[in-house]
């Protein structure tokens, strides 16, 4: 395990385990969410991420979008460096 996916994972460990997770919404509903309104703030389309994250189809990138399909912790760190912002920027707002 890398250590930026050893950080995630200690950082979800620790707010599950002192209640400080978000119950409103589960983890894949808040990345599809995430990365859709990352894409538009950055007035990308569905296809310039999905080349960037190194899909084969825009369609694959659309259902994650959806959330009629999930991503991998590769992909959400591609999508971060796409963006410029760390693994837990991305997070943050999922524990607030």
């Amino acid at each position: 395990m890398c250590l930026t996916t050893s950080l995630l994972y200690n950082k979800f460990s620790l707010q599950h385990t002192y209640g400080l997770v978000n119950t409103k919404m589960n983890i894949n509903d808040y990345t599809a969410k995430k990365l859709r309104e990352l894409r538009l703030k950055n007035k990308l389309t569905q296809d310039e991420v999905s080349k960037a994250l190194k899909y084969k189809s825009r369609s694959s990138y659309k259902s994650i979008e959806l959330d009629q399909n999930t991503i991998s912790v590769e992909k959400v760190y591609l999508a971060c460096r796409l963006y410029n912002i760390s693994l837990m920027d991305f997070f943050d707002d999922f524990y607030k």
